[in-house]
Order: structure tokens, then sequence, then C-alpha cells
């Protein structure tokens, strides 16, 4: 134990002895070079002077007084750069102020983890708005009681709502109604009558450049978008939660029925970078919500990626500090700033073909343990459903592997709430199928919709156990426990790669008429990385399987 203690130590001691402060003219010097290299910097600033805008124990902001900066760590073990824009500053906004103080807790805590990402070809920024949540888009909000004179905010969700449904240009109109009560008043919306002139909103409201048609049609939205959240509007930012927001956008404003909130304290950073990837791949801006500690939610729009993997920001502060973002490193595993990240996925017209996917979770250890050679003892924790949409189907167990898949437990759950958790089976102990061939198989915990004919795995808090492979040999099986989620992209397909028997160092893609879609290494295989979606057929070695992407 005392020898343990001593290497803990000497590690520790080790990494603060090789991390070395950034000095002013070193941080200076890797902020110059980014400005340098954006030409929208350089344009409007190539006489002024590189400021030291803001330093925290971390990071420091450096930039131009009249905007445009670069923030840099100041520890030089991790990345010189977390972030840059070329719009107008202000840091004191609460959304930024969100960032910053995330992206300080996580290099204080060490759970920064961007560096080991894949680089992706770049997106340009979909979104061309600009907008805010002042004037003239909050001029159907509310008034202060005290000061009627004194109109509240739009709300952070409201305008990103209404900033990614500009974008979509959708819909003509919306459905059903919505009354609640706000500060001793009534608000309401009436959706069904409500048409949205699209046509005189226009990407940006500069004060005397935009007509009165326009500005009612723009303040309409965002009402509108409020109403849809129940919005609690307050002078110091109006609050909604984003599960609100995918309701209603599915709801009041009929977008895709497979629109999904989810939750990144279930994902790895893998994996959360690439389902935002993917959506702004598929030119499907996110809704993307922080929540701190201090100030609450915060809510905004990613739109783009660079080759950096930084996603680009669009705050809905008019166009202020919009830029590209490290959100990789914003790790919520023991960091109190970040936890509460939630993403939108699939907000799109409901002709968009998406994929469904449930929101099932556990912050439990998966575990699993033999007895004998022919029978599973499952201890599994606690399943909760995080999707604003009931959920009706099944919870399970699912072993898979060798071209075959068998569900060992499941258990029926119908109209489980948000916020509920499941039912599991009654038992948790279970026999091995009497046809089980030798080879490599996977269990998992997976829940299946009833809409749905596959099962999809639980998401398991990162850290804890979320499958087992077990391996059968002869008359023996051996069990080892894994925390990595990256096999959760090829569930389906896990024969492929723990086949016992003979396999190809390819996998080959192919489309429902038969053509060569791609090649892959199949060490390497993941299914996002498939171009295009649909229905798609995998050949490795002897090994033919069909998936859904």
């Amino acid at each position: 134990m005392k020898r343990l203690v001593l290497i803990l130590i000497l590690t520790l001691s080790l990494g603060s002895l090789f991390a070395k402060e950034r000095t002013s003219e070193e941080k200076l010097a890797i902020a110059r070079s980014y400005l340098i290299k954006n030409h929208n910097f350089s344009r409007a600033n190539n006489q002024n002077k590189i400021l030291e805008l803001k330093t925290l124990d971390a990071l420091s902001v450096l930039g131009y007084s009249n905007g445009g900066f670069v923030i840099v760590s100041n520890d030089d073990t991790n990345a010189p750069v977390l972030g840059y824009s070329d719009k107008k500053t202000n840091l004191e906004s609460p959304d930024m102020m969100w960032y910053l103080n995330a992206a300080n807790q996580a290099l204080q805590s060490h759970t920064a983890s961007s560096s080991a990402l894949e680089s992706k070809e770049p997106i340009e920024p979909l979104l061309k708005t600009l907008w805010g949540q002042d004037t003239p888009y909050n001029n159907l909000c509310p008034t202060e009681r005290e000061n009627e004179k004194a109109i509240y905010p739009t709300g952070c969700v409201a305008t990103a709502m209404a900033q990614v449904m500009y974008y979509h240009q959708y819909p003509e109109k919306g459905t059903g109604n919505i009354t609640y009560s706000f500060q001793d008043r009534i608000l309401s919306a009436d959706f069904n009558n409500t048409y949205y002139q699209w046509n005189l909103m226009t990407p940006t409201y500069k004060k005397g450049e935009y007509s009165d048609e326009s500005a009612l049609a723009v303040a309409t939205l965002m009402y509108q978008c409020g109403v849809s959240i129940k919005m609690q509007y307050n002078t110091g930012g109006s609050g909604a939660y984003s599960y609100n927001a995918a309701t209603a956008l599915r709801k009041n404003f009929g977008y895709h029925k497979n629109l999904q909130i989810h939750y990144r304290d279930y994902y790895t950073t893998k994996e959360w970078i690439n389902k935002v990837y993917d959506e702004l791949k598929a030119g499907r801006p996110i809704i993307y919500t922080g929540v701190d500690e201090s100030n609450g939610g915060h809510c905004f729009v990613l739109d783009g990626f660079d080759q950096n993997n930084f996603v680009h920001v669009n705050w809905g502060w008019d166009g202020n500090n919009d830029g590209y973002y490290d959100i990789a490193l914003l790790n919520p595993t023991g960091n109190k700033f970040s936890t509460g990240q939630t993403m939108l996925s699939g907000v799109d017209k409901p002709s968009a073909d998406i994929k469904h996917h449930s929101e099932i979770v556990s912050e439990d250890n998966f575990k699993v343990t033999k007895l004998g050679s022919t029978k599973l003892l499952i201890n599994d924790g606690k399943y909760a459903n995080l999707s604003d949409q009931d959920f009706t189907g099944l919870l399970g167990v699912v072993l898979e592997g060798n071209g075959k898949q068998y569900v060992l437990l499941s258990q029926e759950n119908k109209n489980v709430p948000n916020m509920y958790y499941l039912t599991k089976a009654s038992s948790n102990m279970c026999l091995l199928p009497s046809d089980l061939a030798d080879g490599s198989y996977r269990i998992y915990p997976a829940s299946k919709d009833d809409t749905d004919d596959y099962w999809e795995p639980v998401h398991i808090s990162e850290g804890n156990n979320n499958s087992y492979i077990l391996v059968k040999s002869d008359n023996s099986i051996a069990l080892t426990a894994v925390t990595d989620a990256d096999w959760h992209g090829t569930t389906g397909i896990n024969s492929l790669f723990y086949n016992a028997g003979e396999t190809s160092p390819y996998t080959y893609v192919y489309n429902a008429e038969g053509q060569l879609v791609c090649k892959m290494k199949t060490s390497e295989f993941q299914k996002n990385n498939i171009p295009g979606n649909g229905l798609f057929i995998l050949k490795c070695g002897n090994n033919t399987m069909k998936i859904v992407k």
C-alpha cells in the first residue's frame, strides 16, 4: 500500500515538474499567429495592439479592443489554443462566461481530452443569422411589472430555436395552442393560426436598417418560440429547459418525429464529437445547452466545424463572440461547470431520413459474473429514460457475436416518462444459449423501442463498465469488462470484429443496390464513417450483415 501511494505521489510530482506556465510573451506570440492567419482579423486590426482581455487560472483571452480574440491555455502541457473569434467581443455575456469557466475548470481538473480526436473535414457555418435577445426580437415579449417600458429579453432557448427554424424556413405555420400563467398574467400563443413570414425576416437587424414588417415577423417567431416552452421571462435572462424545446419543435412546429435530446454525461468525448459532426455534416444545426452552478443554463447553436475539431458557435448575442471553440475538452467527468451539457439532434423537416434513437441511460456499473460454464449473473443497476418522450418497449441484456444476436433477459415497459426509471427483468440470472458456438461475443444492456426492430445499447456514464467480452472455448468461458464506449457505433456488426474464425483485414460496404460504397480496415471500422445514410450491406471475409445508418 505504501509503495502504491509513493508511486502516485511521484506520478503527480513528475506531472507538475514538466508542466510550465506560459509567459506573457509566449501567449502573445500564440495569439498573434492565430490572429494574423485570419484575414478577417488582420484587415480590421492591422494597426491595433493585441491586449490581454481576460485571465483565469488556466487560460487567458488575448485580442483586439474592437473585436477579435484568441483563448490561450496558460499551461504548456495543454493545447495552446482553445477557441477564437473574429467578431465583436463581449466576454461578460452569460454564455461566454459559461464557456470560459467550464474550459478553465476542465484544464484545472485535467479532464480535457480533445487532443486524441481525429481531424475531420471542415464544415462552414450553416447559420447566416446574427440574432439576439433584445430589440426587435423581444418586441412582443412581456414587460416588467414595475416598468412597463422595460421589455424582457426573449431568452436564449427561444433565440436558439428561432435561428435554427429560420435556417430551415419551416414551418409555414404551427400546430395547437398554449396558455400559461406568468407573474399573474396569462401568456398564450395560437400556433394554428399564425403564419411565419420567413420572406420578411432578415439575417441581421441593425438599427435603422429594417422595416416594421420585418421586425414584427421576427418578434412573432421569437415570442411563439418562448411561449411554446413556457418561458419564464426575467431581466437577467429568461429561462426554459432544452427538453421542452425538443417537445415544442416536434409538437407545435412539426419537426421530425425522431428529434432527440442527448446528455453528454453518458457519452465519451469521441462519441459526443462524432455525433456533433454527423449532425452538422447532414446540414442540421444543433441546439446546445450548458449549465453551471452559479448562473444556471445557457443555450446556443453549434453550426460549423474547423480543421482543429473546434465547433463553430453562434451564441445568440447579435454575433458577439461567434467563432470556433473546443467543446471536446469540456469533459463532464469531475467537472462541475460542464455537467448538464445537452444537444438536440434531428432538428429537421419531417421528410428527412433520420434514424430513431432512444435515450436510455445508467450511472451504474454493468457487472456480469459467470456461474460455471453455462450460467451468468447480471448486476446492472438502474436505467432511466432521459428522452423528452415516453418510452414504450423492452429493456434487456443482449449477447452478440459470430453473426448472431441473443436476448438473455428482457422486460416490457410502457409509457415511462422523462426522468423516470425503467423496470428490469425480475431475474438477474440467465443461461447461455445452448447453441452458442465457440468464439468471442459482447454482452451489453440494451433497449428496444416498440417502433424499432433493433436493440440499442444503453448509454452508461463514462468510466463505468458498459459491456463485457465473453470468449467461449470448448466448455469454458472467460469474461472481460469494457469501459470504452467506442464500440457503440458498430452495434449489430460486432461479429466482424470478435469472430474467432477467419476474418478479412478489410470490410466492404455496399448500398442496397449492390454498389460498392467504400472499403475500410476492419480493425478501424466505424459505422459513422460510412458516407451517407440508409441500408448498407457489410462484407468481411465470409461474414455478411445488413445495417441501417
